[in-house]
């Protein structure tokens, strides 16, 4: 024991502490590698948390006592695997997490009698903000929200109603945004679940300050109708790229086409009135028939005066007058013919949208793979491009010119991968790779210990002895710088001597001659150690200076 604390005060305070930091590191590393090794496994219990509910958390998992680690500065909570979904179900139970919303357990709470109706009033409203934040969370995308619901009161005896608004204000995840169906969606659920609201008059923003719905908008105003018209012409291009997409696919493989179609939207408002008669078609509506006959008799110059014409008995002779006859016979039909007829009346409101143009961009065909297993990328040939433009013209229903079709090479060859190669059954190449790198990493890690640590501890300890051998020569020096060197009974066992390099030597004692082989020993001591030695010499010159 008495040797190892001479060895441990011959280190010296340098080689101490280098040697206690290489201790204290090795036995963390343990440390830490035991406790990975032997800890309790803790998986996420909640993420992204508020302060308040992570504060109501952690409170109630101490009542419960329940171990937990708090991370990411309080937003995450971590407890034992097994007690995940046992903590999950108690704490709903209690309406935990919340959001940072309250929702109808504020009625949970003991009301006073004192309580005036409009305290109940506004813990209603706050308590249906609450649940429908709850609700709008619950969608995809959404990390936050807030609700604020605008309530009027009907006044007595007021002729004039308002009516109700609400405004959401959303907090996405990461740099995710919502579609316009979502946005509609919650307009609807909010519109749905308070009275006499309606969706256009919730407003939308988020985090960012952009508004997704504008609020008090009529449905029949112009700015409805012209956003609606947006939105109608935007979702037409994408369906009509879509399905020819799809199309296009079929042919040359999933991934390798790309399509843009541009489409207008015709705001102008247009009456149109056409009337149309058809001749080949008559009908008869009406006929009428006249038929006219006349006779027409006359007589020329007088009659002669005799008896047999003044008696009344007798018979006039006419004499000397000429008689004249005439008759007219007139047929009139007249008919009446209805012709065919038709009166065409239209309207055509604004947002007509009409599909003008599609750009369609191809990748490069593939041709095999080369000697590094990539792949050899060729265009398309010329009746490839012919027979892609007159396929989208037919599908888009649009001519040939207005069809564009490019062939480029992508960027992205994440097709076309040729199969993984596998070594030693299953396991592919990159998998050997990252074994080696595992294997290197450790073998590494020993040639260090090997190489690095173990020659440091090793050479701390081996300057015990070289220390001890120097003390012993140190006491050779006699008297007037002459080396003597007592008897046997007057030399110091070696042990005794390396008490400490900082201790006085009394000259004194060492009487008589020194022997030839001493010197030479204390010459390879000297050779072996130059720096130890001068370490010493050192030490001593600062002693005498200093006695």
């Amino acid at each position: 024991m008495n040797a190892l604390i001479q060895q441990i005060k011959a280190l010296g305070p340098v080689r101490l502490a280098i040697a206690g930091a290489i201790i204290v590191a090795l036995i963390a590393f343990l440390i830490y590698v035991v406790a990975r090794m032997g800890g309790t496994e803790t998986a996420l219990l909640y993420g992204d948390l508020s302060k308040p509910d992570a504060a109501k958390i952690t409170q109630r998992l101490d009542q419960m006592n329940v171990p937990y680690q708090i991370r990411a500065d309080g937003a995450q909570i971590y407890v034992p695997v097994e007690q995940v979904a046992k903590t999950r179900i108690s704490l709903a139970g209690e309406g935990l997490p919340s959001g940072g919303s309250i929702g109808y357990e504020i009625f949970d709470q003991a009301q006073g009698l004192a309580t005036s109706s409009f305290v109940q009033n506004i813990n209603q409203l706050r308590a249906l903000e609450g649940e429908l934040a709850r609700t709008i969370r619950g969608i995809d995308n959404v990390k936050d929200a807030r609700v604020h619901l605008v309530l009027p009161t009907r006044e007595l005896f007021s002729r004039e109603r308002q009516e109700p608004s609400a405004s959401v204000l959303l907090r996405m995840t990461s740099s995710q945004r919502l579609e316009k169906p979502q946005v509609v969606a919650i307009q609807n659920i909010i519109a749905a679940s308070v009275p006499n609201l309606k969706p256009e008059r919730i407003a939308i923003a988020d985090e960012r300050g952009q508004l997704l719905a504008r609020g008090g908008v009529n449905a029949g105003s112009t700015g409805a109708v012209l956003e609606q018209s947006e939105e109608l012409r935007l979702a037409y291009e994408q369906r009509i790229a879509r399905q020819i997409e799809n199309l296009v696919e079929r042919s040359i493989g999933f991934g390798k086409a790309r399509v843009e179609a541009s489409a207008e939207v015709d705001y102008s408002r247009m009456n149109e009135t056409e009337e149309v008669f058809n001749p080949e078609q008559q009908v008869l509506r009406s006929s009428q028939n006249v038929n006219d006959s006349s006779e027409q008799s006359e007589t020329d110059g007088n009659p002669s005066v005799t008896i047999a014409n003044n008696l009344p008995t007798g018979s006039a002779t006419a004499g000397g007058a000429t008689t004249s006859q005439s008759r007219s016979n007139r047929t009139e039909e007249t008919l009446n013919y209805e012709i065919s007829k038709r009166i065409t009346n239209r309207t055509r409101d604004p947002g007509a949208i009409a599909l003008k143009s599609v750009a369609v961009l191809v990748d490069h065909k593939t041709n095999g793979f080369d000697e590094n297993q990539k792949p050899v990328m060729e265009p398309r040939t010329a009746q490839e491009i012919a027979a892609i433009r007159a396929l989208v013209a037919s599908a888009a229903g649009l001519s040939e010119g207005q069809v564009e079709v490019v062939n480029m090479p992508f960027a992205s060859l994440d097709a076309d991968v040729p199969p993984a190669k596998t070594v030693f059954g299953n396991t592919t190449v990159d998998e050997l790779m990252e074994y080696l790198k595992i294997a290197v990493l450790g073998l590494v890690g020993i040639l260090v210990v090997l190489m690095v640590v173990r020659p440091l501890l090793a050479r701390l300890f081996d300057a015990v002895p070289s220390a001890a051998t120097a003390g012993a020569g140190a006491q050779l020096l006699g008297q007037n710088g002459m080396a003597q060197l007592g008897g046997p009974r007057d030399m110091i066992p070696a042990v005794e001597i390396g008490d400490s390099i900082e201790e006085m030597i009394d000259l004194n004692r060492i009487e008589g001659r020194v022997k030839a082989s001493s010197l030479r020993k204390i010459g390879e001591i000297i050779e072996k150690h130059p720096e130890d030695v001068v370490a010493i010499l050192r030490g001593w010159l600062y002693q005498e200076s200093g006695a």
